[in-house]
């Protein structure tokens, strides 16, 4: 006899086998998920450097732009310099998740233009706030699984992932 296993709890373990909290050379912790995603906080210049030595292409920035006044250099410059391409899409405004941010970075990270994408905010909160609807705007998860995956991430802000919910829900 065969027994079925729900497809959606297929998804669910390969979703979790493939993330992985690393701690890079460098000093810097990351989540990755497979090899093409890299979530951390705000990355310094050696950051940067290291992920583009390590091929890393795309630097996509869900910071706000008063939230980089703050540093002591500019994203944007550095990674021009590097060689890195480097996009803003702040996920958040006012305190709340931005709808069409999450469409915009699902749009970035399903394009075949980029083949590995570092995905940052101040402390990865919002970056796997960015990876949680990227999954499940892709089918790749989902939505009564995406708690499991974000307890997997230690994603520990429950109106955050909740409000991510509702508006999933609607897209």
């Amino acid at each position: 006899m065969t027994v079925q296993i729900p497809s959606s709890i297929l998804v669910k373990e390969m979703i979790l086998q493939s993330l992985a909290k690393k701690k890079h050379p460098a000093g810097f912790s990351f989540l990755q998920y497979g090899d093409r995603f890299s979530l951390c906080g705000q990355p310094s210049k050696k950051d940067l450097e290291e992920f583009r030595k390590e091929n890393w292409d795309l630097i996509l920035n869900l910071r706000n732009p008063e939230e980089l006044d703050s540093l002591d250099f500019q994203m944007d410059e550095v990674c021009h310099h590097l060689g890195l391409k480097y996009l803003s899409l702040p996920i958040m405004f006012q305190g709340d998740i931005r709808k069409s941010a999450l469409k915009d970075i699902h749009q970035t990270l399903s394009s075949d233009s980029y083949k590995k994408i570092v995905i940052h905010c101040a402390s990865g909160k919002r970056a796997i706030l960015a990876l949680l609807a990227h999954l499940f705007l892709s089918q790749q998860c989902e939505l009564e699984d995406i708690p499991k995956v974000a307890e997997r991430l230690q994603f520990n802000s429950p109106p955050l992932l909740n409000r991510l919910c509702e508006l999933l829900q609607t897209l």
